[in-house]
Parts: structure tokens; C-alpha cells; sequence
């Protein structure tokens, strides 16, 4: 039978019948050769079966391989190792293993949340006009054909009336 024909004997939606017919996987029941292969959504994972792409690689760097020679292995640096650390905006700093100058700093540093909204706002200005600096540094440096190009590739805005259906009144936007 057809699934619409179902719902109608049910009197049952088709979404209805179809939510049944997978959940009770009515397919793989009605054909008793399919094996464990389901023909649903889901994607397989990994190699197909008789795949020879990967016969004999266990992984790791190949026998002749000589950049690691001398190198054990292990599970990494010692203790507070800071060797990944190149800039230092994502770096774990704990209390008790800050240096004495930095610890010297601690007790400067004052925990007024005004003090500190203003500090933040004066570094952020700082770094806006940096940036600003910058921008124009690489705006001088352009020649006449890059600026050009560059002011094609700008938007270029135009004034646009929008009518409110709500109030009848007209703004530009």
C-alpha cells in the first residue's frame, strides 16, 4: 500500500505515517535480504569495505624517516612548560607562579572598577588610533590605479526613501 492510502485508513497524517514507517524501519522488515546496509541519511564513516589505500600504514611518520632521530616521544614538555607560547593573549597565568616583578605588580594595581573602566577606555583609544595610523600609512602608500580599484570596490551609498505602511509617513534611510 501506498503511505497516503495508510493515512487515510488511519485516518492519520502522512508526516505520521512516514515518522513510523523509520522509527520501525518498516523497509528493512519488508525486504529480508538487506543486511545491516540501511539506505537512510545517514553517511557512512570511514574506508569502504576492500579499500587497499591504507594496507600496512600504522600510523606515525615511515621507517626511513630520519627528522626523528633521538626523538622519544613522550607526553610532552615538563610541567609549566611555556614553549607553545608565542604571544601570550591565550596563556594560563596562575597566582603562584607569577615572577617577583609581576608579583610586585599585584599589589599596584588598583581593583576600582572606575579606575579600571577608565584605564580600558583610554588603552582602547589608543588602539583605535593606532589603527587609524596604520590605515592611512597604507592609504599613502597606494598608487593611482589601487586607489581607484579600491574605490570601486566601495560601497557607495545612496539616499533611499522607505515608506512605513503603519504610519504613512515617508523617511530616508
Amino acid at each position: 500500500m501506498k503511505l497516503k492510502d495508510i493515512a487515510a485508513a488511519l485516518s492519520v497524517g502522512e508526516t505520521q505515517i512516514r515518522k513510523w514507517k523509520s522509527q520501525d524501519k518498516w523497509t528493512a522488515e519488508l525486504n529480508s535480504n538487506v543486511t545491516n546496509e540501511s539506505k537512510g541519511n545517514v553517511t557512512k564513516r570511514g574506508a569502504p569495505k576492500g579499500n587497499k589505500n591504507a594496507v600496512g600504514n600504522r600510523g606515525g611518520a615511515p621507517p626511513d624517516n630520519k627528522r626523528a632521530v633521538g626523538n622519544k616521544g613522550g607526553d610532552g614538555g615538563p610541567v609549566g612548560n611555556k614553549k607553545a607560547v608565542t604571544t601570550g593573549e591565550y596563556e594560563t597565568i596562575w597566582m603562584d607562579a607569577l615572577e617577583e616583578d609581576e608579583q610586585d605588580l599585584i599589589g599596584l594595581i588598583d581593583t576600582d572598577p572606575i579606575q579600571q573602566a577608565d584605564e580600558m577606555i583610554y588603552l582602547l583609544t589608543i588602539r583605535e588610533r593606532r589603527m587609524l595610523q596604520r590605515i592611512q600609512r597604507l592609504m599613502n602608500g597606494l598608487t593611482e590605479k589601487q586607489r581607484r580599484v579600491l574605490n570601486e570596490l566601495k560601497a557607495i551609498k545612496d539616499v533611499m526613501m522607505v515608506h512605513d505602511e503603519k504610519t504613512g509617513v515617508w523617511t530616508a534611510a
